[in-house]
């Protein structure tokens, strides 16, 4: 996938990136909007998490950060219940880049001025197999 920055394309090479990707996602944002903020320009950020598609990966030190049935649930439509414990571990780290991101408005003290929209594009798919609804009506790509 290209990396695009308006409707140019960043290429791979320009950036040193370390780290897991929605840590890349939030810094990119985080970034963004110091740059504008310094200006004293206005912003807009669409800022979408690629986690937790696959391939699922256990991010370090969180699965020790969770407690309680965050940590010990277990998904039975996963084949492999490991797979579990790595997509908690990607949710609780996009969880806490959403929070960097929002700290980081607070710190530039422009929250009370910067609308911030939650939307998702996550849910079951139907298609695959799992049967992951848990009762629920709808799949990925409703509204």
């Amino acid at each position: 996938t290209a990396l695009r920055h308006n409707d140019a394309d960043i290429g791979h090479g320009q950036y040193n990136i370390t780290g897991f990707l929605s840590y890349c996602e939030a810094e990119h944002a985080i970034h963004a909007m110091n740059v504008s903020v310094a200006k004293n320009k206005p912003f807009f950020i669409n800022l979408w998490f690629h986690a937790p598609h696959s391939p699922l990966e256990e991010i370090p030190g969180w699965h020790e950060k969770l407690t309680g049935e965050a940590r010990n649930y277990k998904d039975p439509s996963l084949k492999d219940l490991d797979d579990t414990g790595k997509y908690r571990t990607m949710i609780a780290d996009m969880d806490h880049q959403v929070g960097r991101v929002l700290r980081n408005l607070e710190a530039l003290g422009i929250e009370k001025n910067t609308l911030v929209v939650f939307t998702s594009d996550n849910g079951p798919e139907p298609f695959v197999g799992t049967n992951s609804r848990a009762g629920l009506n709808g799949a990925k790509r409703f509204l």
